[in-house]
C-alpha cells in the first residue's frame, strides 16, 4: 500500500496523507506539513488548530471522491478525499489530497486535475502490467525449449495480455474522439442476432480460459431469425456489449450471466446484461457511469481497470439516442439496461 501511495504521490502537485480508520498518520509524501507526525493518531499531539480543522473535515466517511477548502497559515488550501475498504468492503483509512490553491482556479477544477493525475497514474499501471506479462513470457520461450504444453500455456498468457492491452488502447483512442467531438457513428444493416451469437461463443472461450466454464452464460432474444435485422453502428453496440458482458463475467464466480433484448415499445429495443455477481451498493448505481469511476476502491486494486469502460458505453449508446442504466444490490448481483432505437431496413 505505501509503495502504491509513493507512485501517486509523483503525480500529486500537493500534500497526498493516508489515515487509517482510526485516524493514525500512516503515510505523507511530505514530513514538513506535519512535522513528527507520521505513526501518531491526530488530535494526541501537537498540531495547528487549523490543521486540525483540514482533517476532521475530511474524516466522516463517503462512497465517492469529496472537496473542501481551509485556510492555514493564511494559506487557502483545496482537498480531497478519498475512501479506502478492506476486502470485507468496510472502510479501512482515507487518502487525502492537500493542494494550495492558485488564484483565479476554482476547486473543482482543481479536484478534477487530481482525479486526472491519480488516473494517469493508474493508466500507466494498467499497461505496465501486460507488457510486462508479454515481454517476459515472450523472452523465455525464446530461452529454452519447453514442452508443447508449457509453449500452450504461456503463448495464452501471452494472448491474454495482448487482448487486454489492445482493449485499453482502443478505450483511450475512443475517449481521445470523444473529448475532442469527433466520434462518428457509422451505421450499417446488420442481424443482432448473429451478433449476440458470436459473442456467446467468444465469451464461453473466454471463460474457459478464466476457469470460469461453472458459470452458465444464456441468451434471450426476442426476435426470430431472419427478422432481425436492425440499422445502427454495429462496431459501437458490440463494443458497448463487450463491455457489459465482460464486466459481468469479472465480477461473477459462480451462477448465471443472461444476455438479451426485447422491444420495449414498437419503436425501441431494450438489452440487458445480468448477472449473479458481487453487485453494488445503490449509492453507485449513477455514478458508476462517470470517468474513472468504479464501484468502491478495492475494484481497482483486487480486479483492476481503470474506470472508463462504462463512460465509454453511455457516450455510444446516447450518441444512438438511447440510454443507459444499471439496477444491483451489494452482494445480489447487477443488472445494466440500455435503450436503442429501432431502424429497421425497409
Amino acid at each position: 500500500m505505501i509503495n502504491t501511495l509513493k507512485n501517486i504521490s509523483f503525480h500529486i502537485q500537493g500534500f497526498l496523507l493516508f489515515f487509517d480508520i482510526d485516524c493514525t498518520l500512516v503515510f505523507c509524501n511530505d514530513d514538513s506539513f506535519v512535522p513528527g507526525l507520521i505513526g501518531k493518531k491526530i488530535g494526541e499531539h501537537e498540531i495547528s488548530s487549523e490543521k486540525k480543522l483540514l482533517i476532521n473535515k475530511n474524516r466522516k466517511v463517503c462512497t465517492v471522491p469529496q472537496t473542501a477548502t481551509v485556510n492555514i497559515e493564511n494559506v487557502r488550501y483545496e482537498t480531497a478525499l478519498f475512501t479506502c475498504e478492506n476486502g470485507e468492503n468496510e472502510t479501512s483509512g482515507y487518502i487525502l489530497i492537500v493542494r494550495a490553491q492558485k488564484e483565479n482556479r476554482n476547486g473543482e477544477d482543481h479536484y478534477f486535475d487530481d482525479v486526472s493525475n491519480l488516473f494517469l497514474s493508474n493508466i500507466a499501471h494498467e499497461i505496465r502490467t501486460p507488457l510486462n506479462g508479454i515481454i517476459g513470457f515472450a523472452e523465455l520461450l525464446s530461452k529454452k525449449d519447453f514442452p508443447v504444453g508449457k509453449i500452450r500455456e504461456y503463448a495464452q498468457i501471452i494472448h491474454s495480455n495482448g487482448n487486454y492491452l489492445f482493449k485499453l488502447i482502443t478505450d483511450l483512442l475512443d475517449l481521445s474522439r470523444i473529448e475532442a467531438g469527433k466520434l462518428t457513428l457509422f451505421k450499417s444493416q446488420f442481424s443482432l442476432n448473429r451478433l449476440l451469437y458470436d459473442l456467446q461463443l467468444f465469451f464461453m472461450l473466454d471463460m474457459k480460459n478464466r476457469n470460469k466454464s461453472h458459470i452458465s452464460f444464456k441468451l434471450s432474444l426476442e426476435l426470430p431469425d431472419g427478422s432481425d435485422f436492425i440499422t445502427a453502428d454495429e462496431l459501437r453496440i458490440k463494443q458497448v456489449l463487450i463491455n457489459l458482458i465482460g464486466n459481468a463475467i469479472k465480477f461473477t464466480e459462480q451462477g448465471t450471466i443472461t444476455v438479451g433484448y426485447k422491444l420495449a415499445t414498437k419503436d425501441m429495443l431494450e438489452f440487458f446484461v445480468q448477472d449473479s455477481g458481487i453487485g453494488m451498493p445503490s449509492s453507485m448505481t449513477e455514478k458508476i457511469f462517470g470517468r474513472f469511476v468504479q464501484a468502491n476502491d478495492k475494484i481497482a486494486f483486487t480486479h483492476g481497470g481503470t474506470g472508463l469502460g462504462l463512460a465509454i458505453a453511455k457516450e455510444f449508446v446516447e450518441l444512438h439516442g438511447g440510454k443507459i442504466w444499471v439496477e444491483s444490490k451489494e452482494g445480489c448481483g447487477a443488472t445494466f439496461y440500455f435503450t436503442l432505437p429501432l431502424f429497421f431496413p425497409s
